[in-house]
């Protein structure tokens, strides 16, 4: 009997009692496992074919990123301004240029992020966001965090829709948060204000997941939960805890609204953790630390969540 990588002994033992029995020829066996063993084959052929070259990709991809900070490591203090921001603009075309020729050109855009090739692509052109925003940097002679970020921004934005996946958008995310920091920053404004920006811009990336315009949407829910919370705790580092517990506020009744939209669970963990902090803050801050306060937010809370399981019963019942 012939052995077999794609089928184990057992298997091959009832092939053979088939052609014992007259079922098959011994050819027709034959022909069978040829099969199998071309099937198997193939589901190997990835392995070695496909994801070891694109885990080269990942490696050279790093390796030009590597390269340019190194040489500007090196070098940084004997090269001008307009040279830094010309080897990192190169190396941002380099990566750009390499990630739409792997995502199978330009006439290929927008790609679905499906194939390696196509995944290579994204993880290239997030990284060139990253790259263009420090020569844009390191270009400009003043406001330079402003400049950056908003450059960063514009190609990570082009590199999401040219090529849409959680790199590409995580990407926006990061940039996102450097523009709107980084032009609030150079315009001096107090810390209440960057905590206003940044609560605008995750409730921004809020109504973007909830029409549908950023994929996945629970994506996009992560990161206006994320920003939105952390941005709104802001005003605490400048000892303004009404600005702190008034911003969480909004960020909780963002998120419950759209929460009424579109049912995503991760609006309710933003809702539920902004309402938490927004409620302790206020009470801390009004009553000066009080257990009293305390005490009544705990009371509060158990009669919530008496109602909340009394009505969704009730409505379980109706239907």
């Amino acid at each position: 009997m012939t052995t077999s990588n794609a089928l184990d002994p057992a298997q091959l033992a009832r092939l053979q009692n088939l052609v014992d029995s007259g079922v098959l020829r011994e050819d027709q066996r034959e022909a069978v496992v040829a099969a199998l063993e071309a099937g198997y084959r193939e589901d190997r052929a990835p392995l070695v074919r496909r994801v070891l070259p694109e885990v080269a990709g990942y490696v050279g991809g790093a390796l030009v990123v590597a390269g340019a900070t190194l040489l500007l490591g090196l070098a940084w203090e004997d090269l001008s301004r307009d040279a830094r921001a010309l080897i990192l603009a190169v190396t941002s075309l380099v990566l750009i240029i390499a990630a739409v020729g792997f995502a199978g050109g330009v006439r290929a855009l927008p790609s679905n992020g499906g194939s390696a090739r196509q995944r290579l692509g994204a993880v290239l052109f997030a990284a060139a966001s990253v790259t263009i925003a420090f020569a844009a940097g390191s270009f400009a002679s003043s406001e330079q965090a402003m400049w950056a970020g908003l450059a960063g921004l514009v190609v990570a934005v082009c590199a999401y829709v040219a090529m849409p996946a959680l790199v590409t958008l995580s990407a926006g995310a990061v940039m996102s948060v450097v523009a709107v920091a980084g032009t609030l920053g150079e315009l001096n404004v107090a810390e209440e204000f960057l905590a206003v920006g940044l609560v605008v811009l995750g409730i921004g990336w809020l109504v973007l997941a909830a029409r549908s315009i950023l994929a996945p949407a629970w994506a996009g829910f992560l990161v206006g939960v994320a920003i939105a919370v952390i941005g709104s705790q802001l005003g605490l580092g400048a000892d303004s805890e009404a600005w702190a517990y008034s911003l969480a506020a909004v960020v909780a009744v963002a998120c419950f609204v759209l929460f009424a939209a579109t049912r995503s669970p991760i609006l309710v963990i933003g809702g539920v953790l902004a309402t938490a902090l927004a409620v302790s803050e206020a009470v801390w801050h009004w009553t000066g630390g009080a257990i009293g306060g305390a005490a009544a937010v705990l009371i509060a809370g158990t009669v919530l969540l008496v109602g909340s399981a009394v009505g969704l019963y009730r409505a379980r019942v109706d239907e």
